[in-house]
């Protein structure tokens, strides 16, 4: 729950949804009082339990700090807008919202014209939209191995200010031909592939791993054809299957192909959409928030709540892009003393969806991009004789080969990824370029050129 409305006008909010901070965390970043004591979780109360004098501490820490932070976002919010956001995500929209001025009822209407319908966002939030690739490798469960680390530096703005997106709606596109082995698909699918947006539903058939690396989650996949013991083997991850139906971005589609192999792909659906940059009001934005974030990190003010604060904007853009939507609101019976649950009907998610101007499809394609990214990696490390032990969304654990051949492939990666920023003109600025550390988008070192360190992953 993030907020509840009491009868009497005093209404809840939930500080760790606007902050993504724990009580320590949040004083840190915005308060001067710091936390002290903690509660003992271990132990059972109830409204007669007596209070020691560390849990009478504990509660005054926790008053302090939340009321400090209440000012921060009174000065911030209330004073100039006369809004509360309910969520991280909702107070850097009210920010770029200002930021837009004048034309946001313009760049409404044009969002809205792009926008799906409530249903099809419905369905392409439980099926489409995959987050980040994160897993351990199936062979290297419960041993310890010597790694090395490499991470994307701010992957996901680097994706937003560098790659194409979805421009307009998504329209369906018949094809000739529907069915294809690996490798024997049509001209005319590939040509679309490389000239749009695409999203695909279609059903794998004698699909199966060709890496120690499984993809497909279970929890995305449409239906599911195969033995119930393989199909859990690698901690929900299928490996194999008789048949496995999903939707998939075009990126998806080269991931399968660079993890999986098929008999048949069979094509229900196919739409597309024209691709371009995001629009120059949100490019700026992030831009300016990157460097602001930058600077303030070079110039030694990383304990500032100046600094907490572009950090989480630079960290949240995505976040704006892909805000799902409530298909239930919850409600208490004061008479019954019972919550009731109430599902949202598609024309209240639909008036919703008209208020937004963040197309929900760049935070499909956003995290779709950044996946293709890391497996990419994982495919040119294992080409060179290393082993990718480990990933997370925009990090990978790895042996090295004994050549060093896996580092040469970072270098050289970074090499690409720093001229392919010189074709962006909001990106000439230093702090872009790596002034403490690796820049935009390049693949840092973690242990800054020193030993492989052991590692163990338990799943």
């Amino acid at each position: 729950m993030m907020k509840a409305n009491l009868e009497n006008g005093i209404e809840f909010r939930d500080s760790l949804a606007l902050t993504n901070s724990n009580l320590q965390t949040l004083a840190r970043n915005f308060c001067k009082h710091q936390k002290i004591k903690d509660l003992d979780y271990t132990k059972q109360r109830n409204t007669k339990t007596p209070l020691s004098s560390d849990e009478k501490r504990y509660i005054n820490d926790d008053t302090i700090i939340l009321c400090e932070f209440e000012n921060v976002i009174f000065d911030s919010f209330c004073l100039p807008g006369k809004k509360v956001p309910l969520t991280n995500t909702a107070r850097l929209l009210l920010k770029v919202e200002n930021e837009i001025g004048i034309n946001i009822d313009l760049v409404k209407a044009n969002i809205q014209r792009m926008q799906p319908s409530a249903k099809e966002v419905i369905e392409a939030s439980k099926y489409l939209f995959r987050g980040g690739f994160v897993h351990g490798n199936i062979r290297y469960i419960n041993c310890v191995e010597r790694v090395k680390m490499r991470d994307i530096t701010s992957d996901y703005p680097y994706q937003m200010l560098t790659k194409q997106f979805p421009m307009g709606k998504f329209v369906q596109k018949p094809l000739k031909h529907n069915c294809f082995r690996k490798g024997h698909e049509s001209k005319e699918f590939r040509q679309l592939l490389a000239d749009y947006c695409v999203i695909i539903d279609a059903t794998y058939y004698d699909l199966e791993a060709i890496t120690d690396h499984s993809y497909e989650s279970l929890s995305k996949v449409k239906k599911f054809v195969g033995d119930p013991i393989i199909k859990s083997c690698d901690n929900g991850r299928i490996r194999t299957a008789s048949e496995v139906r999903v939707m998939q971005t075009n990126y998806d589609f080269e991931i399968y192909q660079h993890l999986y192999q098929w008999s048949v792909m069979e094509i229900h659906s196919i739409k597309f959409a024209i691709k371009g940059y995001l629009p120059e009001w949100l490019q700026k934005c992030i831009a300016s928030d990157y460097k602001i974030k930058n600077d303030l990190k070079t110039s030694g003010k990383q304990d500032t709540v100046e600094y907490a604060l572009k950090k989480i904007d630079v960290n949240t853009y995505f976040g704006a892009a892909c805000k799902s939507v409530y298909e239930t609101n919850v409600s208490y019976d004061y008479e019954a003393a019972t919550w009731t649950d109430k599902e949202v009907s598609e024309e209240e998610i639909n008036e919703e969806l008209k208020n937004r101007f963040m197309y929900f499809y760049w935070g499909v394609f956003i995290t779709a991009l950044a996946r293709v990214m890391l497996v990419r990696c994982i495919v040119e490390i294992e080409k060179r004789g290393g082993h990718v032990v480990y990933y997370d969304t925009d990090s990978c654990k790895y042996v090295e080969d004994e050549n060093g051949l896996c580092t040469q492939y970072f270098e050289e990666e970074n090499k690409r990824i720093a001229e392919e920023r010189k074709q962006f003109p909001l990106l000439q600025d230093p702090s872009f370029w790596g002034s403490s550390g690796k820049g935009l988008g390049e693949w840092d070192d973690e242990l800054k050129g020193g030993d492989a360190v052991e590692f163990k992953t338990l799943g």
